[in-house]
This record gives structure tokens, sequence and C-alpha cells, in this order.
């Protein structure tokens, strides 16, 4: 039995998504990393910035290939990385928005000329980034 036709685009969506965030990941890791230690290094040493910087990256990857369940277990622990490093409150969360709007910026800027792609990608983000606001503040 097959899949009724009026749910095949469905199936079709999921596995574009699916491929929009593997090759999303494949340019946005480097990105990621960068930010990562753009905000941490003026305030820890490089083995700490390293350290936040790879936690910054697993966070994301879960983040953007919607992990939700491992969200939250992720964001905590990089909370707690920032504290025992004496960070700032609030700093992962603002290297969060940084990292996002780099992401934002890249897709409205690269991939302007192609409207499903933008599309595409942005639903990625959008996905992104209400798996992230539900980790930071969970019901």
């Amino acid at each position: 039995m097959g899949i009724h036709p009026e749910f095949s685009s469905f199936d079709r969506r999921s596995a574009n998504l699916d491929e929009a965030r593997r090759t999303m990941w494949q340019w946005a890791e480097p990105i990621v990393i960068d930010r990562a230690v753009e905000s941490y290094a003026r305030m820890v040493d490089e083995a700490g910035t390293v350290a936040m910087a790879r936690k910054h990256c697993r966070l994301w990857r879960m983040v953007l290939f919607n992990h939700p369940a491992t969200v939250s277990a992720a964001l905590e622990e990089l909370r707690r990385a920032a504290d025992s490093l004496g960070l700032p409150d609030g700093l992962v969360d603002d290297a969060n928005d940084l990292i996002l709007e780099e992401l934002v910026d890249i897709v409205t800027s690269r991939y302007r000329s192609s409207r499903n792609t933008i599309r595409t990608f942005s639903l990625v983000l959008m996905a992104a980034t209400s798996c992230l606001g539900m980790a930071r503040h969970p019901a």
C-alpha cells in the first residue's frame, strides 16, 4: 500500500529538509566554530576557548539537525562549562545569537538568486530557532 497522494509532499519536504540540513552543516560548521571562538577568546585561555568552541559545535549540530531531546542537555552542559570557566551569565546565549545571525546573513546573501534554496534553508533555521528557544526556556 502506497502513500496517499495528499501526503506525498510531506515526505518530499521532510527529505528536502534532511538534505538541506546536511548541506547547511557542511558550510555552517566552520562558521559556528569561528563565531564561538570569537565569543570566548577574549575571556579565557586557548584551551578554554577550544573546549567551549567544540561544545558549541556539538550543540549547533544537534540544533540544525533538529534533535530537541538532546539540545537541552547540550545547552546545559555548555552553560555549566562556561560557569566553570568564570564566564559571564548570558555569554552562551549571546554566542548562539551571533551564530544564528551569521547563518541567516549567509543564507540571505549567498542564496538570494535561488528562492527555493532560501526557503528551504530558512525552514531549517526556523526549526533551529524553535529548537534552541525551547531549550533556553523549557516549559
